[in-house]
């Protein structure tokens, strides 16, 4: 709503965010970390939250400011978010993005992210997280086989769940994923 309504108050928000998260991700890159994660969800299954113009023209100066004091550390900078990211995945890769997670499946096929991003950026995620959490280990194993399939050979890609290993994933499941992983792999 203030987006249309009132977008100064979401620039002064956005200002005053930017500026603490640039101050916080300065302080954190003095420590000796290998890579920086940053999450933020931006995405519906359907598509952004916003439009891409509106995502362009009011956040994505802001959200910038934070991508130059990561890239200026030159370290790889992985970026999560749920959804479909299409719309704006110009965008989130010009600020200097190095992969992105957690390709959620039931947004985006597999087979779209490696056209569109195969070459363009390292791709994390996509063993789908419902079937290792109401799935059989029978389902999970050939999930996982299914998304490596796709992905082994023709891009740089992680394994993982298409967002975590929450809570509710089934220990048996979790087991299967990591075996069928360590057989495709040879981990």
């Amino acid at each position: 709503e203030y987006l249309y309504e009132e977008p100064e108050i979401v620039e002064r928000f956005m200002e005053r965010w930017s500026a603490f998260a640039c101050e916080l991700a300065e302080r954190m890159l003095e420590l000796p970390f290998d890579y920086v994660w940053t999450p933020d969800d931006i995405a519906y299954k359907s598509g952004p939250l916003f439009s891409p113009s509106t995502y362009r023209e009011m956040l994505l100066p802001y959200t910038q400011k934070v991508g130059d004091v990561i890239n200026r550390s030159g370290l790889p900078w992985l970026y999560h978010s749920d959804g479909n990211l299409f719309p704006v995945i110009d965008d989130l890769l010009g600020q200097g993005i190095d992969a992105i997670h957690p390709l959620d499946p039931g947004a985006m096929q597999m087979e779209d992210i490696l056209e569109q991003l195969g070459e363009r950026t390292a791709l994390i995620g996509g063993i789908n997280l419902h079937y290792l959490e109401l799935g059989t280990p029978e389902e999970v194993e050939e999930n996982v086989r299914e998304v490596v399939g796709v992905f082994k050979g023709k891009a740089h890609y992680m394994a993982c769940s298409s967002n975590s290993i929450a809570a509710g994933v089934k220990p048996e499941c979790y087991k299967a994923m990591l075996e069928t992983l360590d057989e495709i792999c040879g981990f």
